[in-house]
């Protein structure tokens, strides 16, 4: 695809791009190995290695992680055996070759204005992102929606597929591509990505059962603390309304609520992204570029709304929000949200990962606790998203409700 000569989607010259990447791969890598950050952000990376080994040694999954997600693990640690350096330096290193490779299909596809809301929500969100695996999903799902508005729904279909290997949420993304006559080919590929990983898996030892169990592993987990929904429990248990039970499980610190209170933000999600589907299969043209904004709701409410929410999860909504520019948002309202979204991970950041342990004695009432720009930022920054939230369903509602196409570059 060729982009417009248009100030909105222009691309950036090589030679700029080149230097831009160079710069946010070097700041991330250097940032990093920051002691604020190394700590809490590295700490997951040795449960990565665990996770393989068990897969490797006795052909078991032992928890959350997806066998897509496995496969990537295996890759770093061959890559980190070819080049002679720790699996946590391996790591590192692939995710900055994924940034590379993030800006290189935003440029393709939003220019040099996506660009720069990239830069600015990659440098908010810090460099988590180079201790996760998010990039991969996030990649990957960039990659379908090029190929599907290139007219290639089988391998739209088919990236798509793996990237629901790796975590489940591309799931949910997939009925945004089956528009049209194109439908029935993203599905078909769709199956074939996941049943490709899926008999890799289970030709190398696993099973569909401990599948099935890894999945359970989501179902049980607590209310996060950090998510919306925790914050609000935060909130009223700080004014005496409430009295939840904090809970240390299932790798999450957060509160444990009856059922019959968990189906409510359940319930909301479904609603939202239910609504999401019915404005997409209404309307007429469905363009890719429509699709972005539809893509980036959907997203945004599993993110924001769920009860089951981490840090990195943020990373997940960048490259979309960055790509809003091609729906023909005014300017304003797409750097009103560049803007609330990047407020809402600075703040993330200042609690996750660097003051995480002041955090978890606040939230046990450690009265020695009196670190004042802790509440501050948990508060702002968790309003800063949900005003992100509202304002991005308040966008896609709109042009969902005009069945008039957007405008174009």
């Amino acid at each position: 695809m060729k982009p417009t000569s248009s100030p909105a989607t222009a691309a950036l010259p090589g030679p700029a791009l080149a230097i831009t990447t160079a710069l946010l791969v070097a700041t991330m890598f250097w940032w990093g190995r920051q002691p604020h950050w190394a700590g809490y952000c590295s700490a997951d990376v040795g449960v990565y290695q665990i996770r393989l080994d068990n897969y490797l040694l006795v052909h078991s999954l032992q928890g959350e992680y997806q066998p897509g997600a496995l496969f990537f693990f295996w890759l770093t640690e061959v890559f980190s055996h070819v080049t002679h350096i720790g699996f946590c330096d391996a790591l590192e290193l692939v995710n900055c070759l994924l940034l590379a490779l993030h800006l290189a299909f935003i440029n393709e596809i939003g220019g040099r204005i996506s660009i720069a809301g990239a830069v600015v929500l990659l440098l908010a969100a810090g460099p988590i992102s180079m201790y996760r695996f998010e990039l991969v999903i996030s990649l990957l799902l960039l990659a379908a929606w090029w190929a599907w508005q290139q007219e290639r729904p089988l391998v739209a279909g088919f990236l798509l597929g793996l990237g629901v290997t790796v975590k489940v949420y591309p799931l949910v993304l997939i009925p945004l591509f089956l528009g049209g006559r194109k439908g029935l080919r993203v599905v078909a590929g769709s199956l074939l990505g996941l049943l490709t990983v899926m008999l890799v898996f289970v030709a190398g030892g696993g099973s569909w059962h401990e599948v099935v169990t890894s999945l359970e592993w989501h179902e049980h987990k607590p209310v996060a603390l950090e998510s919306v929904v925790g914050t609000g429990l935060q909130w009223m248990e700080q004014r005496g309304w409430i009295q939840p039970a904090h809970v240390d499980t299932y790798g999450i610190h957060g509160f444990e609520l009856p059922d019959r209170y968990r189906v409510l933000p359940t319930a909301l999600l479904v609603v939202a992204i239910m609504g999401t589907y019915l404005l997409a299969w209404r309307s007429r043209p469905y363009t890719p570029q429509r699709g972005i904004l539809y893509l980036a709701s959907v997203l945004a409410s599993v993110v924001v709304v769920s009860t089951l929410y981490v840090a990195q999860y943020l990373l997940w909504m960048v490259a979309l929000v960055a790509l809003l520019n091609r729906t023909g948002l005014p300017a304003r309202a797409y750097w009103g949200l560049i803007v609330l979204l990047a407020v809402a991970m600075i703040a993330q950041q200042y609690i996750f990962p660097c003051h995480y342990d002041w955090y978890l004695r606040m939230v046990d009432h450690d009265m020695t606790t009196r670190h004042v720009w802790l509440p501050r930022a948990l508060y702002g920054g968790k309003l800063a998203l949900v005003l992100f939230y509202v304002a991005l369903q308040m966008q896609t509602w709109y042009y969902g409700r005009d069945r008039a196409p957007l405008p174009t570059d």
